[in-house]
């Protein structure tokens, strides 16, 4: 036996709630944890019963599921109270509902796009961990897994909406990893790569595309299970993965220009300094970018 093998990294004894299980990433994610001895808890907006049914045929399966609209407040409550009922604890939370569409910022019916999309992506998620969070603190244990978007990073025309969301998840991760690290908790998130029938819709992608075969989901979901295990090593990091690849992704800031006496003269006559890259720095939290970058490099 390999010592891949027998350092299996197993979710005995481990109980989770997986939103948007019912298909794709989602589903990926609880066949994997479920394979790996986790008790799940699966929430959709459509029947879980197909899904259910097959991890209970894995030997040693438990799974209860919670049909519902993850941008809920009420029914993300429900889900964790499902968990502390049904399986007496609460160990890990993944947030995975979501979905995509393009339309225009000036597009008819936008608004209210961005906000659905808002809900569902960003405000659900934190509703979630909320409402699981004090369960975490209890015992001082917790392991949160975010869903982000390389487009809430780098954005893309036509979906503003979505940006926004999923750009909302990069400070909540950094927020929620700096305070639940006294207690135990890890908070990271994850930036899928998968050809899933959302994120390929009008992106052009089709099926005689060689990267849709490698781009699937079940290959994001090690990493998922790497950052919601007991070992995970990192805390507040944002993971890029798909097509087998994995990769820190990263906020940075770089030197900039300094002038003591600023002027908009000044600032345009120097503005590719201001834009170099070279020398970039990462900051653990807001107040230390603000002491090394507004303080010391500005001579303070």
């Amino acid at each position: 036996m390999s010592d891949q093998q027998t350092n299996e990294l197993r979710f005995d004894g481990r109980v989770a709630i997986i939103t948007g299980a019912r298909r794709g990433i989602g589903r990926a994610y609880a066949l994997l944890l479920a394979r790996r001895g986790a008790r799940l808890v699966l929430n959709a907006l459509g029947s879980l019963d197909e899904l259910a049914a097959e991890i209970r045929a894995i030997p040693g399966a438990e799974v209860a599921t919670l049909s519902g609209d993850a941008g809920d407040a009420a029914v993300c409550a429900a889900l964790v109270e499902l968990a502390v009922k049904q399986f007496g604890k609460l160990d890990i939370v993944i947030c995975n509902a979501g979905g995509a569409t393009m339309m225009p910022v000036a597009g008819e019916g936008s608004d209210e796009l961005f906000a659905r999309t808002l809900q569902v992506d960003a405000v659900g998620p934190f509703h979630l961990v909320r409402a699981a969070w004090p369960h975490f603190e209890k015992q001082a244990y917790g392991r949160v897994l975010l869903t982000s978007s390389t487009v809430g990073a780098y954005g893309i025309a036509g979906m503003v909406h979505y940006a926004a969301a999923k750009g909302a998840i990069i400070g909540m991760t950094r927020a929620l990893a700096l305070e639940g690290a006294a207690a135990g908790i890890t908070v990271n998130a994850v930036f899928p790569n998968a050809t899933t029938e959302g994120a390929t819709a009008g992106s052009g992608v089709t099926n005689a595309d060689p990267w849709r075969a490698k781009c699937t989901p079940g290959i994001v979901a090690p990493a998922a299970a790497v950052l919601t295990h007991e070992s995970c090593p990192v805390n507040g990091e944002l993971i890029n993965v798909g097509a087998g690849r994995v990769a820190k992704m990263f906020v940075g800031n770089a030197p900039g220009f300094h002038d003591a006496a600023l002027t908009p003269e000044s600032l345009i006559a120097n503005w590719a300094v201001v834009m170099r890259e070279e020398g970039y720095y990462v900051p653990k939290d807001a107040m230390e970018s603000g002491n090394v970058w507004a303080r010391k490099n500005a001579g303070f």
